[in-house]
C-alpha cells in the first residue's frame, strides 16, 4: 500500500492565521509562569544598567518614521513581548526594547548592504518549529491506521522517554538541574520540555545577531546596553573571549565541543580555543550565551524550577547550534592538509558530527535549524540593480523586494520533498521578480539547499527522513539526496 502523501505550507497568512499558538505556555505550571511573568516586570530594575536609556532611545527613534511604519514597528514589539511572556523564563521588556530598536533603525546604516528582518524573522521560525511539531495533519505527522494522524510531538516525546531519541548529554543535563530520574521517563516531561525549549530557542536564535552590527556603529548603540556575556561596543580581544567561554563551564552548550558529551570542568585548551574562535564569528553562539545569563537573572528574581533550569539550558544549546553550518563548512577539503586550527580541530569525525544539527540525537537543536532555514518565505531583501553594464554595483540603487513567496514540505513514507516558491512573475512593485532575477535566485536557493539538506549537508535526518528531494523553483530539474 502506498503511503499518503503529507503536505505543509508556510507563508505569511499562514503565520497570521496560526501565530496565536505563539501565546500559549505549554508546561502545565500556568499559574507559577505567569507569578514568574510578574515577578520579572517587578525585578527588571535589578538588571538594568544604572542611567539605562533603552525604552527613551527607542520612543525617540520611533518619531523618525513614518506613522504607519511606526505603528507596524509598535505591532511586532507587543507581540514579541507576548510571545517572550507566555514563557516566564527571559526578562521580555528589556528584551524587546532592545531587540527592536537595533532591528528597525541600526540595519539602514552603510555598514549593511541589505535589512534582514530579524524579529519578525524569529517569530515566523519559533511557530515553524512549533507547528512541525504539534500538527496532527502536518506533512510530520505520523498514520497510525485506527484513527487521526499523530503529531510528531507524541513520537519525540516517547523516544526522549525511552532512550530511542537523545543523548546522555541531554539526560545528564536534565539530571543535573534536579529532574528526578523517574520524571525522565516519562512522556509528558519530554513533550513540554521539548515544546517550551523549541519556543525559546526559535524566539531568541539571533538574539546576539543585531548586537554584533551594533558593535560597529558603537557610537549609535550607546544608548542600549543588552544583557549579554560581551556587551556591545566590547572590542573581541583575546582576554575578553577567554573569559566568556571560561564562564560557560559545563552546559549543553559547550557540547559541541566536547564531541557532543557534556563533559565536566572546562573545556581543553585546544576545544577552548576553537570556542572562542567560534564565539567571534558566530552570532549563534553569543545567542546562546545571552540566553544562560538571561535565565541566571531570572532565576535571582524567580527561582526557576529543575524543568525550567533544564529549558534554558536547551535552548540556549539550540540557539547556538542553528547557524553551525558555517563551522560544517569550514571541515578540510579532501586531500587538503588543514590550515587553522579550526580545520585541525574539524578533521575529527566526532566534531563534525557534534556540530551537525540531528533528530536522533537531538529534536529540539534539530527542528529549529530545520525551521530558519525554511523561514524565506515574506522576508524583506534590499536588491541592488546596475544602471548600466560595468557599473560599480556598490553605487547602485537599492530596491526593496519579498522574493520568496512560500515554502512547501511534502513527505511521503521516509521521503520528503522540499520547494520553495518565488513570488509570481507577474506581481507587480516589490513583489514582483524579474525574469533574469528568477533565474539567479533558483540557482542560488538550490545551491544553498543542497549545501543543508543534501547527501552530506548540514542537517543530519537521521531518524526522520532517509531522503530529501530539492525542487528548483520554476524548473523541472530536481537534485534527490539520499540524507
Amino acid at each position: 500500500m502506498t503511503a499518503p502523501v503529507r503536505r505543509q505550507l508556510f507563508d505569511d497568512t499562514w503565520f497570521i492565521q496560526r501565530r496565536a499558538r505563539l501565546l500559549h505556555p505549554f508546561h502545565k505550571e500556568v499559574g507559577r509562569r505567569m507569578r514568574a511573568v510578574a515577578s520579572l516586570h517587578q525585578g527588571a530594575a535589578l538588571i538594568h544598567r544604572p542611567g539605562d536609556k533603552t525604552h527613551e532611545a527607542t520612543e525617540r527613534a520611533l518619531t523618525h518614521l513614518a506613522s504607519r511604519h511606526a505603528t507596524a514597528t509598535r505591532a511586532h514589539m507587543q507581540f514579541y513581548r507576548a510571545c517572550l511572556e507566555s514563557t516566564g523564563l527571559v526578562p521580555a521588556d528589556r528584551i524587546m526594547a532592545a531587540a527592536v530598536q537595533i532591528e528597525w533603525f541600526w540595519y539602514t546604516t552603510p555598514f549593511k548592504g541589505f535589512y534582514r528582518d530579524h524579529l519578525a524573522h524569529v517569530m515566523k521560525v519559533a511557530l515553524t518549529a512549533l507547528e512541525l511539531l504539534l500538527d496532527e495533519y502536518g506533512a510530520l505527522a505520523e498514520d497510525t491506521g485506527t484513527g487521526p494522524p499523530r503529531p510528531l510531538i507524541h513520537r519525540v516525546a516517547e523516544g526522549l522517554s525511552t532512550g530511542r531519541l537523545g543523548t546522555d548529554a541531554l539526560r545528564m543535563a536534565a539530571r543535573r538541574f534536579g529532574n528526578e530520574e523517574t520524571t525522565l521517563h516519562d512522556p509528558a516531561f519530554w513533550r513540554d520540555a521539548v515544546l517550551e525549549a523549541t519556543k525559546l530557542a526559535g524566539l531568541l536564535h539571533d538574539l546576539a545577531y543585531p548586537s554584533m552590527m551594533a558593535s560597529k556603529v558603537l557610537k549609535a548603540a550607546a544608548p542600549v546596553h543588552a544583557l549579554l556575556p560581551l556587551p556591545m561596543g566590547t572590542p573581541d580581544t583575546t582576554d575578553t573571549l577567554a573569559r566568556a567561554v571560561a564562564r560557560l563551564g559545563s552546559r549543553l552548550l559547550t557540547s559541541p565541543f566536547r564531541g557532543g558529551a557534556l563533559g565536566n570542568g572546562p573545556l581543553s585548551s585546544e576545544a577552548a580555543a576553537v570556542c572562542a574562535h567560534v564565539l567571534e564569528m558566530s552570532h549563534s553562539l553569543r545567542a546562546g550565551l545571552a540566553i544562560l545569563e538571561y535565565g541566571a537573572h531570572s532565576d535571582e528574581v524567580w527561582r526557576l524550577s529543575p524543568f525550567e533550569a533544564f529549558v534554558v539550558d536547551w535552548a540556549a544549546h539550540a540557539a547556538a547550534l542553528h547557524d553551525y553550518d558555517k563551522l560544517y563548512e569550514e571541515r578540510p577539503k579532501p586531500g587538503q592538509p588543514p590550515r587553522t586550527p579550526l580545520e585541525r580541530w574539524l578533521e575529527q569525525p566526532a566534531n563534525v558530527r557534534a556540530v551537525q544539527p540531528s533528530f536522533r540525537r537531538d529534536p529540539v537543536c534539530y527542528l529549529v535549524a530545520l525551521a530558519d532555514q525554511l523561514q524565506d518565505f515574506g522576508r524583506m531583501n534590499y536588491h541592488r540593480e546596475p544602471t548600466n553594464a560595468g557599473a560599480d554595483t556598490d553605487q547602485a540603487p537599492l530596491r526593496i523586494r519579498y522574493p520568496w513567496h512560500r515554502v512547501e514540505l511534502s513527505v511521503e513514507g521516509a521521503r520528503a520533498r522540499l520547494a520553495f516558491h518565488l513570488a509570481p512573475p507577474d506581481a507587480t512593485g516589490c513583489f514582483g521578480v524579474a525574469p533574469g532575477d528568477r533565474t539567479a535566485l533558483r540557482d542560488r536557493k538550490l545551491r544553498d539547499a543542497t549545501a543543508i539538506f543534501g547527501a552530506r549537508g548540514w542537517l543530519d535526518h537521521e531518524g526522520l527522513f532517509e531522503e530529501v528531494e530539492l525542487l528548483a523553483p520554476d524548473s523541472p530539474l530536481a537534485l534527490v539526496a539520499s540524507a
